[in-house]
């Protein structure tokens, strides 16, 4: 009878992938620029906080789910709205209440204001839960201040990144350890409001020492942003190649 021979066992090493792209990113930091090519370094360094598969939104590895009006972690409440206040027209913009704008009241009914009178808006809330137990690579867990940290950054004039949502946006604050919790302006219901006003965490303990208008330099940011996604940056030589490790 004759015996199969063993099969030799090969040990499995590290396992490499080499993606070629046709540009070189000019930066990593996410509010330094926004050029495709970034992309890829970006997603292995951040966990996605919502993916879109089959023309839907999902909550991503960062998020325990997307919030919405069904489940009472979005409402939508009635609130006093005075002259100076910062609302939304009925053009969606975002404008001081004064004499002669037009807004939606909290009947639905478009009102000229008239400079005086308290009127009732609608106004948005929404609360997003961050997955717990999230690290960055140096060990520091992850928090929802990272979050707001992050939307601070954003709302800084020194910052090159669109200000739409910051700009409707009354407060984004951590409601605990890994929550948060999103109010806009009256008269703002966005109709997104379940991936829009939530902001991509960045290392506040690494990168607090920055100003705003530092970090579209610095290397920390730039070159090797802290990681708390599948992979960290380690080696990136100009002009030829981008190592990461997962």
């Amino acid at each position: 009878v004759e015996v199969p021979a063993e099969e030799e066992v090969m040990e499995e090493g590290p396992k490499t992938l080499i993606v070629c792209q046709a540009q070189e990113p000019e930066t990593l930091y996410i509010y330094g620029g926004n050029m495709l090519a970034a992309r890829p370094m970006q997603h292995g360094v951040y966990e996605n906080l919502v993916t879109t598969l089959s023309y839907g939104y999902q909550a991503g590895a960062a998020l325990e789910k997307l919030p919405s009006l069904a489940d009472g972690d979005a409402v939508i409440e009635a609130v006093e709205v005075n002259a100076g206040d910062m609302v939304a027209d009925v053009n969606g913009d975002n404008v001081p209440l004064e004499a002669g704008v037009v807004v939606k009241n909290a009947d639905g009914e478009e009102i000229e204001y008239d400079g005086e009178s308290a009127i009732m808006m609608e106004q948005m809330t929404v609360d997003f839960a961050f997955s717990p137990g999230m690290m960055w690579e140096d060990g520091t867990p992850v928090t929802a201040d990272d979050s707001v940290y992050s939307y601070e950054l954003v709302v800084d004039p020194d910052t090159p990144w669109p200000k739409f949502t910051t700009d409707r946006t009354v407060s984004y604050e951590a409601t605990g350890e890994n929550s948060t919790q999103w109010v806009g302006i009256p008269g703002w219901l966005d109709s997104q409001y379940f991936v829009n006003p939530v902001w991509q965490p960045l290392p506040r303990h690494a990168w607090g020492e920055f100003s705003s208008a530092e970090l579209i330099e610095a290397e920390e940011s730039n070159r090797f942003p802290l990681s708390y996604g599948a992979y960290r940056i380690e080696e990136w030589v100009p002009g030829d190649s981008i190592t990461m490790s997962g």
